[in-house]
């Protein structure tokens, strides 16, 4: 399995954007995307607990013990951390209303476990490219219920307003997609690629010749071409041998 991530500042004057990958010796595998949000460099300091948060946690776990304990620890640590940035922002106002996205993708044996809290995306990428995050948007809440297309909801003036993100509120519901762990690319990412490349283009680079790192420099390269203002940030997993199977929330 080979893995890679990169983070760009973008058009912006500070990068709220925070990634990890961390691989155990037991072959689990944990990587995340947290695109932050707030002023005062709160943003910053939001994706920086959260992220922060899952990777020391899951380095001092001793092994997961079945898929079970791994799909409800990385619940539990979503939430755990949810309350630790609740509780950062109220020590000052300089902090209110500072959260985060969360994208995050724990990988044990033969399962990846995927969860989102926010706008930023998890993607298989095979001979497709599927999208296995549901956005926490206005937007798309518009889209499931028939209101607007998809089309449309890149040019809605509300796209950018999130329903859901880490640190808001005291409690948060997470859910955690199952699917079995097969051949091809897992890809995280914040709005920032997603934006400003289309599915398509993401597809032809992942599945382009050339290493993870250099796929993932690619891609970046290209949303800011492609006028992408934003914090851009990516993750990539090279999974060897098709597609992953939804087996449960």
């Amino acid at each position: 399995m080979k893995v890679f991530d990169e983070t760009n500042i973008g058009r912006r004057t500070s990068n709220q954007d925070k990634v990890a990958i961390v691989n155990t010796r037991g072959g689990q595998l944990l990587a995340l995307v947290c695109d932050g949000m707030g002023g005062h460099n709160s943003g910053e300091l939001a994706s920086k607990i959260v992220c922060e948060y899952l990777v020391d946690c899951f380095k001092m776990m001793p092994g997961f013990i079945s898929s079970e304990e791994a799909k409800s620890w990385l619940k539990d640590a979503i939430k755990e951390a949810n309350q630790v940035t609740k509780r950062q922002a109220q020590t000052s106002p300089l902090h209110a209303g500072m959260g985060t996205t969360i994208v995050v993708a724990l990988i044990y044996q033969d399962k990846v476990y995927v969860g989102n809290i926010g706008d930023s995306r998890c993607y298989h990428i095979h001979h497709e490219i599927t999208q296995l995050t549901d956005d926490d948007t206005f937007v798309n809440e518009l889209i499931k219920s028939g209101v607007i297309s998809k089309e449309e909801a890149k040019f809605h003036p509300k796209r950018n307003v999130l329903m859901k993100a880490v640190g808001i509120n005291e409690k948060i519901e997470v859910f955690i997609q199952e699917y079995s762990l097969k051949p091809g690319y897992l890809l995280l990412c914040s709005d920032g690629l997603y934006n400003a490349v289309s599915d398509e283009q993401i597809r032809e680079i992942v599945m382009s010749k050339g290493t993870v790192a250099n796929k993932c420099h690619c891609l970046i390269q290209l949303a800011l071409k492609q006028n992408g203002s934003d914090n851009i940030s990516v993750t990539l997993i090279e999974v060897e041998g098709g597609d992953l199977n939804a087996k449960s929330k």
